[in-house]
């Protein structure tokens, strides 16, 4: 729960824009996510992340949906080449 006037934080990966760089980006991250978590992360650890963005909302479909749970001014940035957003809302009444 987030008290009335909270700031709400959401850190995601995102499917780059535009569609041609996103495909890369993609094929790219279905190679190697799963041999970096065998490599770092100790076997089968966060190699569900390629799949994790099948059907995730996009950043402005993931702004739309905090902004009909209730938070206000909500934003977002994209960084990381447009690999990762910064969701930020702040909490109704």
């Amino acid at each position: 729960m987030v008290r009335p006037g909270g700031r709400v934080v959401c850190l995601e990966l995102a499917v780059p824009t535009p569609r041609p760089w996103g495909a890369v980006y993609m094929g790219t991250f279905r190679l190697f996510a799963p041999v970096a978590a065998a490599l770092f992360a100790r076997g089968r650890t966060y190699r569900y992340l390629p799949a994790s963005l099948d059907g995730f909302p996009d950043p402005a479909n993931l702004a739309a949906t905090m902004t009909r749970a209730g938070l206000r001014e909500v934003g977002y940035r994209r960084l990381a080449l447009g690999a990762v957003t910064l969701h930020v809302g702040i909490a109704g009444d």
